[in-house]
């Protein structure tokens, strides 16, 4: 299994399929926080493995702190019978 995030510039503008997509929380200082899908920066994915439930979980805030051009990214890798609630 696998878990990921990519950070980069992009082109695409469109907010439908992000918005469609996505897990996604706007802050009062600006910052957008996601837990899955991707913006025009970040793209984020999950690969299943064979061992059952996927504990693995990820964040990435976009302009971090208020600061525009910031950016957090966090993967939790979870264990045990809760791991998949934990590591969110």
């Amino acid at each position: 299994k696998g878990t990921g995030i990519t950070v980069e510039n992009g082109t695409d503008d469109s907010n439908e399929h992000r918005d469609r997509e996505a897990e996604v929380r706007d802050t009062n200082d600006g910052a957008i926080i996601r837990s899955r899908g991707s913006s025009k920066h970040v793209s984020m994915a999950i690969k299943q493995g064979k061992k059952g439930i996927n504990q693995d979980a990820m964040t990435v805030w976009e302009n971090f702190g208020g600061e525009e051009d910031m950016i957090f990214c966090g993967v939790f890798d979870g264990h045990g019978p809760m791991g998949h609630k934990i590591s969110r």
